[in-house]
């Protein structure tokens, strides 16, 4: 260990202001992390009360429980060694009378996390040490003993963190730590709980609410409270016996103090003088807590096991605790309810009693009344009658779901910030949205009893005169239940006459305040269109859309408009949606979507009308074409001004996707915003890592559309190989891109790019498993067919892959299928070229030392060990092909295998393609040659005949050509063989001299078979 004085120096820079002292201790830091017996003289510091100034003990425990918790799960650390483990253990129970909170709750933390991996294979005794300060504590405390009071509130604190810990360990050796736990501090939390409790509800008042005391006592139950709760809830599924009833009976302890409870603070605050007295905040927010934490142990013992929550005895009794709290709200949600302390009913409080509500009114109905068209389920004990659901649901629409003054006001000052706010639906911490699921949760399974309810509830909205603010806001607060539950009402509201009748007059009210209404009947419209619906009913939906839509509409503010954006987007989002009724509104649709995207300031709702917009170019196809150019003007703009909102910019690389679709053939008009585009999406430096994936789509469409090879485009095939080599991630689209430029031009392609395509293949070869060889030889037959072999052969050669794809046949160390490919791939070198085949080897001749020959025996030999291996009839002609391609070279290599295993080949694939040729059109036809046909990946050319993702492309139609010209699909295979061996004939003096050197000892019923079939 270095000196004492040298460590105090590093705290003392590590605890000061001054900036580069703390820059000169934090570079420091990783040294002194590493000397032995540095986290146990940082602890020593930290609870040396008097001869260490608060600052240096401050820093001291803050690197303690930042740096030491990681050290010490390793048991053998040099760093910190057991000997120094062994004095720290029991001086983290020294810390609990600290006069510094921060230093005790950190203290806290630090040995809840050492607990946790100590106990109890390390610290066996940990529970007794801690369970014999807890209950010193709280004899001194009964006693009035100040001291006392505050070591209880803190060690329970360190309990509460230590059993978190110790319930969040999922390993089964040590989850038993949990079992020894709770029989030993049960019995201690329950007594300090009750006792605490006793304390200070028996002397609340205003005259002792700012009382250190009387706040300590809270903290006691509190925390004791968390603990109990912990130790009922762990594995609650499970329990059984002792264990139920324990979690029962703190249930029913808590429920009935939760009660008095509620009565004590709100008696409390009703009699606080104004303003309250100093230190009275801390006291009503501990109450507060204490309150929340009553509300999380119920949803948590019902979130655990729903079925076991219902088993506990009187537990309906919960419902109608938290049904008074939630009716006592709405009688004036407005004052009495917030997020502050000071309020009667604390917003948290309730959100969790409308979670608690919604279940239960889901699970709890009568098996009798339990709609027939749900699953079944198993009953339940508990149960609450329709009744009260009723009750529930027409309250809460009534009072929770209509908007506030507060909200007016936020939508007046900043309606794109209300609406996102509005649209996030964070249910679970927000209580107008946590009270639209209750409405929705009670629906779903009461549909044949709360369907008709909301339906009636909708017909005394519409008949209402909207004479005044709050017609309006109950109108739209029905029309928001509505619109929750759209999916589960068909059968009790008419949608269409409603339509008719209320919707389409109440969105051209001129007033202002009718906004309200508007917004809300246009989110209505986007729930019901999903339904099928009439003809003359998705016109009214899209007229009236269109209105809300329009920004000339003073009615029509931003909120409004955006709100009619996400609703258009679900109306175009259907299944039943119809392009021709749509049509006529495209032309006012587009320029107020486009006109809506360049307002909207928030990144998320330029989302919602971006995904609009992209939407209906994608549905409306070619339609949209005279509105593309202002999308295309707005793009530059947009994202240049989105900087690092990844999402939104990958949301633009789709809309331009799709204007590229829209486009088709007519797309190279927007290849000057397409290119920069893929520049900037697929740079290395930042963007790459958020967009590659939609840049590549785009980039993918553009080639198919395209009716020709733009410059722009042809400069952008290097960044293609860069991308191919450099990320292996997105190997197979960039394949499919490359297969592009061939279909648009393989001549151009491999001119200018050969050498480097080859190098990228033959290092991905190099590297790569059989599951992307397969791809990256399918594009290189690709190009091999679609390109003259002056225009690759040399770089085949040059870029070491021809050498690469020899060497991995020859060793025969892939598996046979893979090596297959290797052969259709040889297949395509010879159909293009045989000389250049020939050439190739031997320059792989030259470049490994062997003869020509060697190399080529080698090959034949291999090709006649992997022929039984081939999968595909297709294959097996393309392999065959090629071999007749070899013999027509005249080599005596090759012919010398003639009469065995070459004709052996032949006769194998003449007897299984049976093709025959129109004698008219000369069209070759095979069993396998069907468009569409595949008999599973293929790096043959042949494989382009297989329906790929390019329907209603310009590259269909280049893909298709090319397919026509593939000797596979075209030329057939007994004319091939024949013509072949006719010009191995001319190679070694004429027929006669062919047939007694190869022939005359063949097997004479193997040649008479393949004199059949070729003549």
């Amino acid at each position: 260990m270095a000196s004492y004085e040298a460590l105090l120096s590093f705290l003392t820079a590590a605890a000061s202001q001054d900036a580069a002292a703390s820059k000169r201790a934090s570079d420091e830091l990783p040294v002194w992390q590493k000397v032995s017996g540095f986290y146990n003289e940082l602890h020593k510091i930290a609870a040396d009360r008097g001869g260490q100034p608060l600052e240096l003990r401050m820093a001291a425990i803050l690197l303690f429980k930042n740096g030491a918790v990681g050290v010490w799960r390793n048991s053998n650390s040099s760093i910190l060694i057991q000997e120094h483990k062994a004095e720290i253990r029991p001086r983290m129970l020294t810390f609990f009378d600290d006069p510094t909170e921060a230093i005790a709750v950190a203290n806290a933390v630090a040995f809840a996390k050492v607990a946790r991996n100590d106990f109890p294979r390390f610290w066996p005794t940990l529970l007794d040490d801690l369970g014999s300060v807890i209950a010193g504590a709280l004899e001194g405390a009964k006693a009035g003993d100040e001291r006392a009071r505050l070591v209880l509130q803190r060690s329970l604190h360190a309990l509460h963190l230590v059993t978190k810990e110790i319930a969040s360990i999922k390993i089964m050796t040590r989850a038993l730590s949990m079992a020894t736990l709770i029989p030993k501090m049960f019995p201690l939390m329950l007594e300090i709980y009750t006792t605490s409790f006793a304390a200070w509800t028996s002397a609340l008042d205003p005259s002792t609410v700012a009382q250190p005391p009387l706040l300590e006592w809270i903290l006691a139950s509190l925390y004791s409270l968390k603990c109990l709760a912990k130790m009922c809830t762990y594995d609650w599924g499970r329990v059984k016996d002792t264990d139920f009833e324990r979690a029962c009976g703190l249930f029913q302890l808590a429920l009935t103090h939760l009660s008095q409870l509620h009565a004590l603070r709100s008696s409390l605050l009703v009699a606080l003088p104004s303003p309250p007295p100093a230190g009275s905040d801390k006291t009503l927010h501990a109450l507060t807590r204490l309150i929340n934490a009553y509300g999380r142990f119920f949803k948590q013992l019902q979130a655990s096991s729903p079925p076991k929550f219902s088993e506990i005895p009187g537990v309906e009794a919960l419902v109608h605790v938290l049904w008074e709290r939630v009716k006592g709200a709405g009688e004036n949600v407005q004052g009495l309810v917030s997020t502050s302390d000071n309020a009667i009913y604390p917003t948290k409080s309730l959100v969790q009693a409308f979670t608690i509500l919604k279940i239960c009114l889901a699970d709890w109905a009568p098996p009798a009344e339990i709609d027939s068209s749900r699953p079944a389920t198993q009953p339940t004990t508990a149960q609450l009658s329709d009744d009260f659901a009723e009750e529930v649901v027409t309250f809460i629409v009534e009072r929770y779901l209509p908007l506030s003054a507060t909200d007016l006001q936020e939508w007046a000052a900043d309606p794109e910030e209300w609406l996102n706010a509005e649209e996030a639906d964070q249910w679970e911490i927000e209580m107008r949205p946590c009270a639209e699921r209750v409405v929705l949760g009670a629906l779903i399974k009461r549909r044949h009893r709360l369907g008709p309810v909301l339906s009636r509830l909708l017909d005394s909205v519409r008949a209402a005169a909207l004479d005044n603010l709050q017609s309006v806001l109950l109108k739209e607060a029905v029309y928001r239940a509505a619109g929750r539950c759209a999916e589960y009402l068909h059968a009790d509201v008419n949608f269409e006459t409603w339509l008719a009748e209320s919707l389409t007059a109440e969105v051209q009210a001129p007033e202002e305040q009718f906004r309200i209404l508007r917004r809300r009947v246009a989110s209505v419209l986007g729930k019901f269109v999903a339904e099928s619906r009439t003809p003359a009913a998705y016109t009214h939906i899209y007229t009236i859309l269109l209105h809300c839509l329009r920004s000339t509409d003073p009615a029509s503010d931003i909120a409004v408009r955006l709100t009619a954006a996400q609703a258009l987007r679900e109306a175009v989002d259907t299944w039943e949606f119809d392009p021709v009724l749509f049509e006529p509104f495209l032309g006012d649709v587009m320029p107020e979507l486009v006109k809506l995207l360049g307002e909207a300031e928030l990144m998320e709702n330029k989302l919602r009308v971006n995904a609009a917009l992209t939407l209906i170019i994608e549905r409306m196809g070619d339609k949209v074409v005279p509105y593309a150019q202002r999308v295309i003007d707005l793009i530059p703009g947009l994202w240049e001004n989105a900087g690092e909102e990844w999402l939104f910019k990958s949301s633009l690389l789709t809309t331009v996707t799709k204007l590229v679709e829209a486009l088709q053939e007519g797309s190279n008009r927007v290849l000057h915003l397409v290119v920069p585009l893929i520049r900037h999406g697929l740079d290395p430096g930042q963007a790459k890592t958020f967009l590659d994936g939609d840049t590549i789509i785009l980039w993918q469409t553009a080639l198919r559309h395209a009716p020709a090879l733009d410059a722009s485009l042809v400069e952008l095939f290097p960044l293609a190989v860069s991308t191919l080599q450099n990320d292996f991630e997105l190997l197979s689209q960039t394949l499919s891109i490359i297969e592009s430029y061939v279909y648009l031009t393989g001549e151009q392609i491999m001119q200018l790019g050969a050498q480097e395509l080859f190098t990228a293949f033959n290092s991905l070869i190099a590297q790569s498993h059989a599951w992307t060889i397969e791809p990256i030889l399918q594009t290189l037959c690709i190009i091999l067919h679609a390109s003259s072999s002056a225009s690759w052969a040399p770089a085949l050669a040059s870029s070491g892959l021809f050498r690469r794809l020899l060497e991995i046949f020859l060793t025969d160390k892939e598996s046979p299928v893979l090596l297959t490919r290797y052969i259709i791939t040889f297949a395509r070198i010879l159909l293009s070229s045989a000389a250049a085949f020939v050439q190739l080897v031997q320059h792989t001749a030259a470049e490994v030392g062997q003869p020509e020959d060697v190399l080529l025996d080698g090959i034949l030999d291999q090709w006649w060990k992997k022929w039984d291996n081939f999968s595909s009839d297709r294959d097996r002609k393309a392999s065959a092909l090629g071999l007749a391609c070899l013999v027509g070279l005249g080599s005596e290599v090759v012919l010398r295998r003639l009469p065995g295993e070459i004709a052996t080949v032949f006769l194998d694939v003449l007897g299984e393609v049976r093709e025959t040729q129109d004698a008219e059109t000369g069209e070759l036809h095979a069993h396998w040659k069907t468009e569409g046909a595949s008999d599973g990946p293929s790096p043959s050319p042949s494989s382009l005949a297989r329906n790929a993702d390019d329907e209603g492309t310009a590259e269909r139609t280049r893909r298709l050509a090319l397919y026509a010209t593939d000797p596979v699909a075209t030329i057939p295979l007994t004319q091939f063989i024949s013509h072949k061996l006719a010009e191995a004939q001319a190679a070694v003096g004429g027929a006669e001299a062919f047939n007694a050197r190869y022939f005359a000892a063949a097997d004479p019923a193997v040649v008479k078979q393949l004199i059949e079939y070729i003549s």
